[in-house]
């Protein structure tokens, strides 16, 4: 056994195995992949950029009819098949209500009558109220004139008008010191 080949098995041995994984796809066209699609296995969703994210908690309906239920985040719980609607019912029970008597359509039509009468009514007292209330009187209202805003007095401060060896002759540090301090 030489270097190289003792090179080729640690290689071997630390490289990742690849794993095939199956995919599906979900009703909105999400991309749903899996080691196996049995409960207990991991669940990932395909990012339009490739990227794995575990699969969210809930239930998702694949493109086949069945439904993936995912109780923890990125493990399949189960797959189960297409649950049956219940149109069938919905139907016998609108088929029941389609078969009323005309004596049950006349009767609501005159409860019908009673309310819009009654509401008519209702209506009538309201104008009537609306009628007795006086509408407030205009008042007329008198300002007296105010006095002009005038803005505060500022007091004057006053200036000294003399300088500290304001006669005495310039020399150079001065010239210096007032152009670098202006």
């Amino acid at each position: 056994m030489n270097l190289q080949d003792v090179f080729k098995k640690i290689e071997l041995a630390l490289t990742p195995e690849r794993v095939e994984l199956a995919s599906m796809m979900l009703v909105d066209g999400t991309k749903v992949e899996a080691e196996v699609f049995e409960a207990g296995a991991n669940v990932f969703l395909i990012g339009g950029d490739g990227e794995q994210i575990a699969a969210p908690v809930g239930e998702h309906k694949l493109e086949d009819g069945r439904i993936l239920v995912i109780e923890e985040e990125g493990i399949i719980k189960e797959l189960k098949a297409e649950e049956p609607t219940i149109e069938v019912e919905v139907e016998a029970a609108a088929e029941e209500e389609k078969e009323m008597t005309m004596t049950e359509v006349m009767e609501m039509v005159s409860a019908l009558r009673e309310e819009v009468e009654m509401m008519k009514q209702e209506m009538g007292k309201k104008q009537e109220m609306a009628e007795v209330i006086e509408e407030p009187k205009a008042v007329e209202v008198t300002m007296a004139a105010q006095k002009p805003i005038v803005a505060a007095p500022v007091e004057k401060k006053h200036e000294l008008k003399f300088h500290i060896g304001a006669e005495r002759v310039v020399n150079t540090q001065d010239r210096v010191f007032s152009k670098l301090f202006k």
